[in-house]
């Protein structure tokens, strides 16, 4: 149990890194902390379940692509301008720098093409599930696309790739979600969606309302349904199976569920 919290507390200062950075070489430096604390958190079971341990896998190797990714930029930035300075990087000539930006975007969000490593994550414990679905991991690759988009906003051939990847999310993640029976990789799949709109609204230029829209559903709805999540652990995954197994839930679980679900259908006053 104490190495799980350490885990999880580095995991929340790498993220803290990323929101607070004003440089591109600290947020590449909380990126990797991310990815490593995600690793060791996925396969924290690897020593007893074989899920677990390549599921690891499974997402170090997706997310070093993007890694790949925010560190050519980084290193076209610093040739270029010889500064990592958030607030240069949006100078004309560095929006050829914008694909990599895209690609660790897409990768650490687990949008379409790159979603594979998600899903497989929830062999994780039900706490580690519960950061990959709240405002941390996944949110980490939107996140960094809005705090860099002046390198490809002005790109239209970019702006255009993240609408039509973006789109093919949102219906991919919808469909995907109907056959699933699983409650944490619905939840996974709803997460997939919601950041695949927000990307959508960065393509549309529409930074402040991707903002907001980020916060809103990812505090309310994802806590809520992570709190729910987290009560019923792995013992009633099943879509249906924890109220048949406990017909006399605790209401607070049952309450969870139905206000997450309302907040990320963004019901009325939610």
């Amino acid at each position: 149990m104490k190495r799980l919290l350490v885990l999880l507390l580095f995991f929340t200062l790498g993220m803290l890194v990323i929101l607070l950075s004003g440089d591109l070489m600290v947020l590449f430096f909380g990126w990797e902390m991310i990815g490593v604390a995600s690793f060791l958190l996925i396969g924290y079971y690897g020593g007893t379940r074989e899920e677990s341990g390549s599921a690891s896998i499974k997402a170090l190797l997706y997310n070093v692509l993007g890694d790949v990714g925010v560190l050519f930029t980084l290193v076209m930035a610093m040739s270029w301008l010889g500064s990592s300075h958030l607030g240069l990087l949006g100078m004309d000539g560095m929006t050829w720098c914008g694909f990599g930006v895209l690609l660790g975007g897409w990768c650490k969000s687990a949008l379409f093409g790159m979603h594979g490593w998600l899903l497989d994550a929830m062999e994780g414990p039900t706490p580690v599930s519960a950061l990959l679905h709240s405002a941390t991991l996944v949110t980490a690759g939107a996140l960094c696309l809005w705090k860099l988009s002046g390198i490809w906003f002005g790109h239209r051939g970019l702006v255009w790739f993240l609408l039509l990847l973006a789109s093919i999310s949102i219906l991919y993640a919808s469909l995907h979600a109907l056959w699933l029976l699983d409650l944490k990789r619905v939840v996974a799949s709803s997460t997939c969606l919601h950041l695949a709109v927000s990307f959508l609204g960065m393509a549309g230029g529409s930074m402040v309302l991707v903002l907001e829209y980020l916060l809103h559903p990812r505090v309310f709805g994802f806590g809520h349904a992570v709190e729910s999540l987290a009560a019923y652990g792995h013992g009633c995954g099943g879509i249906g199976s924890g109220f048949r197994e406990r017909p006399a839930a605790d209401e607070r679980v049952s309450s969870g569920i139905v206000v997450g679900c309302l907040s990320l259908s963004l019901g009325p006053t939610l």
